[in-house]
């Protein structure tokens, strides 16, 4: 007899990484047979958002995972894309450009 996979639908994580590893542990989540679906709102202004969205980044490369963006991470996105346009352009003081933007995004934490 064929068990059933089960259907895992999780969201607002908000950056709290532990919290998620707890409860795929509690709900015994197992890779390639139960059907995991993200349905968003990874990070927050606390928490570990970074942990997070590569532990997420990972388990999207596993067959019957799916992630799907919510608000706080949509407006993430714009914030990065405001931000490059901005590099982009001349500051308005010295008309150099906005290397500090540009260090901002592109240094890792050390």
């Amino acid at each position: 007899m064929t068990e059933d996979k089960r259907y895992l639908f999780i969201s607002a994580i908000h950056g709290q990484f532990s919290g998620l590893e707890n409860l795929l542990a509690l709900l015994r989540y197992t890779p390639g047979h139960d059907r995991l679906i993200f349905l968003g709102d990874y990070i927050s202004a606390m928490g570990d958002n970074l942990k997070t969205l590569q532990y997420l980044y990972r388990l999207s490369h596993v067959e019957g995972v799916w992630v799907v963006l919510g608000n706080h991470d949509v407006a993430l996105q714009e914030q990065i894309r405001r931000l490059r346009r901005k590099e982009s352009q001349p500051d308005s003081l010295t008309g150099q450009p906005n290397g500090p933007i540009r260090a901002c995004l592109s240094t890792p934490e050390r």
